[in-house]
Formats: structure tokens, sequence, C-alpha cells
């Protein structure tokens, strides 16, 4: 787990961003400067303070670029447009939200394209690699930082290449192509150390000491890991020392130092837990899952990988969740649930499979070797190990090959091939003394007990930095004092005015209590107005009943926050197929009413222009018609307004049905199994800046029995339970398996059951829709 975090952290460093924050009064002082500025000025600031504000709050960041973006459009200044977008689209990263990040990146690199500003187009390509690497697209992760790479080079940005050149290492480390990857870092250090880059410097650092993590030599390991720390905590940079004492702590963790290694991985945890850093915190949590697994505490174990999982499953990051995954198989495992843990390691392998990771491979072949081996069924235990060995081999995975050999060797054991047994021991023991000889942790022990005493060094220089600061003061207080005795003075000439104030008040509040029943008033007819538009979205809407002309078995479980709901269904029958849709329209309340109402109207108007249209061409059509008409009189407003949706067309005399969706899939179940569709990862709403995106159309047999389920986000990130944490999708899944046997109406009420109780004082944070039918 260790081995994934680094290049967490790696991508922190590819945003084009100054990496020293200034200090906090320098940027109130910026603050004070863009409250006064206007026009070219004022957009600058804003852009400056989006950047200074994207790790100290994020949340803070997307307002300022806002308002740089919006302050820019006014002012028709394109490239001022293009900088707010990819400052958008870094704290939009840093909060979670890829699709929002991924949207805004695109209408940058379109604005810089038009420009021709090659500088600022570079920095948005390897933005935008950055985003599709988080999500474990490595194949666009590699294309967009080649695009970049070639623009900085042709540029001569050195700065900027060492950065690209660093980013591609990242990507085959990934991909296990280990050898290649050092040689990218290696061309990276040796320009940041050029051009003085010292946070750059430390981030290489820590990703060369990754590499020999792997193969296995710890001792060079662990000096480019104090290198970075040491270089990290010169520059304050809190989010780098935590990757480092995390890493640091993996070292620990391979000598079976368990203790100093939970210590290393709490600290790294308490360090991003103050900063908010969602990643960092569930590598820290699957990391502390492992030490516990170690010592046999398996519920502890267990509680701390589920804490990892919720927070991976939020983020989208696919290789955290394969991480997960694969640790909640060992726990089955280590408690004699193989079968479980079978389960748990072909989810994490077809992860790891996707994302391309012949590391994680290797490592769960050995994992599902042990577990076939457990159970005595040696053919299989034998091909995972061998399977094992040939990629690890392969990589030069040297602890994955020790694991491999033992395997193998207590497979021929059990075997009774005693001749076998002992070669493949000894190969095992030959590569342990080679990983973990008394001499190699005997310079770690050295280099450990140094670095430990530069940082006592480097703290006592900080005690004595903070004892000069209180005597200043000490003697700031005393002034202060000295002050306070004329203000008494000053108190006691206001105490007048503040009396007559009191009466010019009293005046006052007259005036503001009429003024609040002219508010209440203009309330209760706004309330009134929406109430009003609730009965025609209500009407437009068809009704269950209706639905139930063509399904005896339906249900339609719609439960908008407000008033009105930007969720929506959509039905239509025609000729032999019936059309079925649920569909969650940016925001909610009115806003999100009107949007939901344009929708229905378009994709009415897609289905009487194509009468006999798959399911794709009614999201194709739907995605050109909404685009349009959004953008009409203002391009811009495409990055805000988009819309989720799946989709489905049912023949029930073939026993067809055909889908498509925008990130919202189709589940269906047969024979006590969940079936995924997955969706398209765009939105509709996407049209104009990527036209060259088309839907694609699943074609499904149903058979008699099956369960289709449609929904949006709503119902999953609904927050409640006791710790206050979303529902999640893995627990609608299980709801929904564990209760096939109930009829539509009685899945209703067990739904409106369930996310009442799981509320419980909550407020509902979205509009919530979930379609359900029985074939």
């Amino acid at each position: 787990m260790m081995k994934h975090k680094t290049a967490y952290w790696g991508v922190v460093f590819l945003f084009c961003i100054p990496f020293f924050s200034i200090a906090q009064a320098d940027v109130d002082s910026l603050i004070r400067m863009m409250e006064r500025s206007k026009g070219a000025e004022k957009i600058r600031l804003l852009n400056v303070l989006s950047n200074e504000y994207l790790r100290i709050s994020p949340e803070k960041s997307i307002e300022f670029a806002t308002q740089a973006f919006q302050l820019a459009e006014e002012n028709k200044r394109r490239t001022d447009e293009g900088l707010a977008l990819n400052n958008l689209g870094k704290a939009y990263y840093f909060t979670g939200d890829y699709r929002r990040a991924e949207n805004c990146y695109l209408e940058s690199i379109a604005i810089h394209k038009d420009l021709n500003n090659s500088i600022e187009l570079a920095k948005v390509y390897n933005n935008l690699g950055v985003l599709y690497r988080s999500q474990g697209n490595y194949e666009k992760a590699l294309e967009y930082y080649g695009i970049s790479l070639d623009i900085r080079r042709k540029q001569e940005d050195l700065r900027g290449v060492s950065r690209s050149l660093n980013n591609i290492g990242e990507i085959h480390k990934f991909q296990a192509n280990y050898a290649e990857a050092k040689i990218y870092y290696e061309q990276s250090y040796e320009l940041k150390k050029q051009l003085n880059d010292r946070a750059g410097m430390a981030n290489t650092l820590n990703n060369l000491g990754e590499i020999f993590n792997y193969w296995g030599e710890y001792e060079e390991a662990l000096q480019y890991y104090q290198q970075s720390y040491t270089l990290y905590t010169e520059l304050g940079d809190r989010s780098g020392m935590a990757t480092s004492i995390f890493n640091i702590g993996g070292i620990y963790m391979e000598l079976n130092n368990h203790e100093q290694a939970l210590d290393n991985f709490r600290q790294s945890l308490e360090l991003y837990q103050e900063m908010g850093e969602k990643q960092g915190m569930a590598y820290c949590l699957d990391n502390i899952g492992r030490v516990f697994l170690g010592r046999e505490m398996y519920d502890s174990a267990s509680l701390y990988f589920s804490r990892s999982m919720d927070i991976v499953e939020e983020l989208g990051s696919k290789q955290g969740e394969a991480s997960s995954l694969k640790n909640l198989g060992d726990v089955m495992h280590k408690m004699g649930e193989t079968s479980g843990a079978i389960e748990y390691y072909h989810e994490a392998l077809e992860i790891y499979e996707e994302l391309g990771s012949q590391k994680g491979i290797a490592d769960l072949f050995i994992r599902m070797g042990m577990s076939y081996l457990s159970r005595d069924q040696y053919r299989e235990a034998e091909s995972y190990f061998n399977r094992s060995l040939a990629l690890a081999a392969e990589h030069n995975l040297r602890v994955i090959m020790q694991e491999g050999y033992y395997g193998l060797s207590e497979l021929h054991r059990k075997r009774e091939n005693y001749q076998d047994a002992l070669h493949y021991y000894i190969q095992a023991t030959e590569l342990r003394d080679s990983l973990t000889d008394e001499t190699v942790k005997k310079n770690i022990n050295e280099l450990e007990a140094r670095y430990q005493s530069e940082k006592k060094e480097r703290e006592l220089e900080l005690k004595n930095a903070q004892l000069a600061r209180q005597e200043v003061e000490l003697r700031q207080r005393k002034l202060i004092q000295y002050g306070l005795i004329g203000g008494i003075f000053l108190l006691l000439a206001l105490a007048a005015a503040i009396y007559r104030s009191y009466r010019n008040k009293q005046h006052a509040n007259l005036i503001l209590s009429e003024q609040k029943s002219l508010i209440e008033q203009k309330n209760r007819e706004i309330t009134d107005s929406i109430r009003y538009a609730q009965h025609i979205q209500n009407a437009v809407l068809p009704h269950v009943d209706y639905a139930r002309q063509y399904f005896s078995e339906i249900f339609i479980y719609f439960k908008p926050k407000d008033i009105v709901s930007g969720d929506f269904y959509w039905m239509e029958k025609q000729g032999r197929y019936i059309y079925i849709a649920a569909v969650d329209a940016t925001g909610h309340g009115v806003p999100g009413a009107f949007i939901s109402l344009l929708g229905f109207n378009i994709l009415n108007d897609t289905l009487k222009e194509n009468e006999h249209a798959t399911a794709a061409d009614i999201l194709d059509g739907l995605n050109i018609g909404f685009s349009e008409r959004m953008s009409k009189n203002n391009p811009k407003e495409s990055i805000k307004d988009s819309m989720d949706i799946a989709l489905c067309r049912i023949n029930t005399a073939e026993m067809k049905m055909d889908y498509a969706g925008a990130y919202n899939p189709l589940w269906l179940i047969r024979d006590e199994e969940i079936i995924e569709i997955k969706a398209d990862k765009f939105p509709i709403g996407h049209y104009l800046y990527q036209p060259q995106k088309k839907y694609t159309n699943h074609v499904i047999d149903i058979r008699s029995g099956d369960l289709i389920y449609l929904f949006s986000d709503g119902y999953a990130d609904q927050f409640g339970g006791p710790e206050g944490k979303k529902f999640r999708y893995r627990k609608l899944r299980e709801l929904f398996l564990t209760n096939t046997r109930l009829t539509m109406q009685e899945q209703y009420a067990l739904l409106d059951r369930t996310i009442n109780e799981w509320m419980g004082g909550e407020e509902q944070v979205d509009d919530m829709l979930v379609i359900g039918i029985k074939i």
C-alpha cells in the first residue's frame, strides 16, 4: 500500500502554482488590494488568490476563481478566462469533484488554443493528465503528459519540462516499468537541481525512494525518503512531510518493525487530517489496518480498511479501491474464510487489470495462490504462484518473488514433494537474506539515528526562535496595557454617545419591524409561486399508474429536496418499445426544475424526430439539443449546467433491452447476482467542446424475473447514520440484493423507511430518484 502513496503526492506538484505559500499577512494584504482594484488588475489578483488558497482552502480557491472568470467574461479578457478556468479545475480536483475539474480544463484548453497561448496550454494539458492519472486512466494521462512535454520543450521551459518528466515517470511506475520510471525521475531531478527547485527536488527524491523500495533495496529507499523529508521541513510543507513520514513507515513495515511503522502512519494521518487531504488519509488508514492485520487484530483491521474504502469510493480512486478490497480479502483469508477472500481478490484483480498495474496483479496472484492452497486446491494454487513469479521476475519485484517461492515451497511440502519443497525454500530464504540481512538493518538504524539527531537540532532551532518571538510578544503586551488605561477614559466619553445611539436604535427597530412584515409577505408570495411550479412539474411527469400499463411490477421513488426538483423521470411508449429514464439535472429547487423541464421537452422532441431511436440515439439527441439551447446566448454557461442520465429501451415481446448512460449506470439483478452496466464518463451538455463523443449503446437480453434499477446520485449521497457519513452505493446494492423476493411496492416502502432511518435528524442534501422494474 505504501508504494501508491508517493504517487498521489507526486501529482500535487504537477499543478503549475507557486509552491511557497506567502504569509497570512501578505494574503490579507492581497485581499485588501483586490477589493480596491478594478478591471484587469482585479482579475489578476483574484487568480493569484485562487492559487494561494488552493492548498489552504479549496472552497475559497473556487470562490476567487469563479469571481475571476465572471469578471474576465464581462470584460472580454479571454486569456484571463482561460487562467480562471484552469484554477477552477485545480480547485475542483482538490475537492475530489473530478467531473467539474475535467469540464473546466477542457474549456480552458479550447480558449488557449484559440489564442495560441502555448505556455498556458502546456499547464492545462499537464493538469488534465493529473486528473486522468488519479482516475486510473494511465493511457490518457500519458497522452496528455506527452503533449505538455512537447510544448514545453519547444518553449524551452525547463521548469515545466522537469515536471512533465516526473509525471511520465509516475505513469511508468504505476505500470511497473521501474527501470524506465527511474530514468525519467533522474532526468527530472537533474533539471530541478539546476533550477534550484527545492520543492520539486523533494518530490522527485520521494519518487526515487519508491522505486528502490519496490526493488527491495530498503537502505537506498530510506536515504531518499529522509532527504525528501529534510527538504519538505525546510520549506514548511506539511503535506510533503506527511508523505515522507508515511513512506519511512512503510520501510519499517517491510522490515516487520510494526511499532515504529504504526507511529509513523499515525503521525502522517494526523497531518493529512489537519489539511483535509482525503487521499492521504485513505492511504494511512489502509496501512494502519495492515499493522493490525499483522497483529491478528482482525476487527480493528477491518474497521480501518472500511474507513479507507469509504474515502476512496467518495473520491472515485480506482487504485485506492483495489487496495482496500485486497486488504479486506486478507482479513477474510486470515480468519479462514477463503471463499470470501477469493471473492475480494477477484474484485481487486479486475481493477488492477483495468489500470494495467503489473505489481498489483502479481501481488494478487500470490494472495489467490495462498487462498487456494488453504483449500488444498493445488493445481489452481500452483498456477497463480507461477503466474506471479513470471510477472515479478519481469519487473524485478523481489519481495513478491520471495513470497512466490515460499508459496511453492509450502505447496510441495503439502504434496509431500520434499525435494522440490526444499529447493523453493532455499530460493526464498536466499532472496529474503539479500533483502533483510543484518548489515542493511544496521545501516538503516544508523540512518534513522542520524535523522533523529538532525531532527532534534532543527527542533532546538525552532524552540529558540519561539522564545525570541515570546520576548517580542511580552513587550507588545506592556504597550497594550498602557493603551488600555487611556482607552478607559475614552470609553467614558463614548458612554454618552452610546445612550443617544440607543434612542435612535429604538426608532430604527420600529422601521425594521415594518420591513420584516413586508419581507414575510413577499416570501409567502414566492412560496406560493414555487408550489404552483410544483403542480406544473407533477403534471408533466408521468404518473406511476401510467407506467403500470406496461409493467405490472414497477416503483418510482421520487423525493425532491425542495418543493420542486432537479431530478426527473421520463417514460414514453413508441411502437414495440417502452423508453424509461432517470435524469439528474444540475442543482435542485427552482433552478434545477427549470433545467429538468427543458430536458423533458428535448427528450420528447428527440423521440418524435426518430421513432426507432436506440437508447444511445436518444442521449446523443439530448446532448446536442441541451448544449445548443443552454449556450445560445452565452457559450460559457455550458461549464455550469449539465445532466446525468440512465436511459433504457425495453421490448418485452422480444425480451431485449438497450441502455445508454451519462455517468449513471444501470443495475440488473438476475439469479441473486447484480450486473452493473457502466455509463459513459461524460455528461449531457458537453457537446460544444467534445462534439466527436457519442454515447455507447449496450444491448442486453432480458429474462422473466429480471430486476432493473435506474437512479440518480441523491439516495447514495445522503448523509446520516451514527457517524454522519454518506449512505453509499455499496449499501444500496446490498439493500436490493438482500430483498429481491419483495414486491416492487414493498421495495418502495423499504427504500423510504431505510433512508428516513439513515437520515435521522440530518437535512436532505439532494433530490432522490430510484426506479425499479421487474420483468
